[in-house]
């Protein structure tokens, strides 16, 4: 009898207890529930958040100084970074940044262009070259014959660039079909060829634009006299027009040349190619 009134009491106490913790437990869901009613930040923080993606690194840059001012040009990699080129005219400052190189090449040490060099127009005051918020002018084709053509320099003349190429095939040791042309802005679809020159066999070129009269002067050294020593040969030639007059008489001092345009003596700054 004892036995029996001792398991019923260890009963109830243990009905007592379980009903207990279910009070308690419904308190704390209860609790939390509110919680997360009140404080929505609370629950949400313990919610991990998303990982954001790494930014991506900037773009590398070439800078210009154009009549004081920098200019940043964005390009894919620096590797062959003189291929781009920037000069300033009076439309705004005419560009040309390196195509994509083709990477198909096993000799990454080579530049050969996948894509054709490209000119754009940008406002003067928009220091930093971007293709999205510039002006288009020309593309030039990506292969002349077997060999793909590069810009080998760019030189501003007013209302015009006057820009020099040459066509290179892949393993090829020296360049060929060299060329002066020089691109209208206001009308850029149809460049016109100036003149063809050599720079290679030990052949030399160099050139220089007379402001503000808009000519272009080209200065050709030619090897093979029996002193060892070069022929020369000057031209004048009209970037407007295309008009070219060969110089009889001129004299090279330094990186310049001196003659007479129209009876007057000048003066041009040259730059050897």
């Amino acid at each position: 009898m004892k036995r029996r009134t001792l398991l019923a009491s260890q009963s109830l106490l243990l009905a007592v207890s379980l009903a207990a913790a279910g009070c308690s437990n419904a308190h704390a869901g209860n609790d939390a529930e509110a919680t997360s009613l009140l404080h929505p930040d609370a629950a949400q923080a313990a919610v991990p958040a998303a990982t954001k993606p790494p930014a991506a690194p900037p773009s590398p840059t070439v800078p210009f100084v154009l009549d004081g001012q920098t200019y940043l040009l964005p390009v894919q990699n620096k590797k062959f970074s003189n291929f781009n080129h920037a000069v300033l005219t009076n439309a705004g400052v005419v560009w040309s940044p390196v195509p994509k190189a083709d990477a198909a090449r096993p000799d990454a040490s080579v530049f050969v262009p996948s894509k054709p060099f490209t000119f754009y127009l940008s406002p003067a005051d928009q220091t930093t070259l971007d293709a999205a918020r510039a002006k288009e002018l020309y593309a030039l084709p990506l292969e002349e014959g077997t060999g793909r053509v590069y810009v080998a320099d760019v030189a501003g003349a007013g209302d015009y660039i006057v820009y020099l190429t040459y066509a290179m095939g892949i393993g090829m040791a020296q360049s060929g079909h060299n060329q002066a042309w020089a691109l209208k802005l206001s009308d850029p679809s149809h460049p016109r060829a100036l003149l063809d020159f050599h720079v290679s066999g030990g052949y030399l070129y160099s050139y220089g634009i007379l402001e503000p009269e808009g000519i272009y002067v080209s200065v050709s050294q030619y090897p093979g006299n029996a002193d060892g020593s070069y022929s020369y040969e000057a031209y004048a030639i009209d970037i407007a027009t295309g008009k070219k007059d060969r110089i009889e008489s001129f004299a090279l001092e330094g990186n310049a040349i001196r003659f007479k345009l129209q009876g007057q003596a000048v003066s041009v700054a040259l730059t050897q190619e």
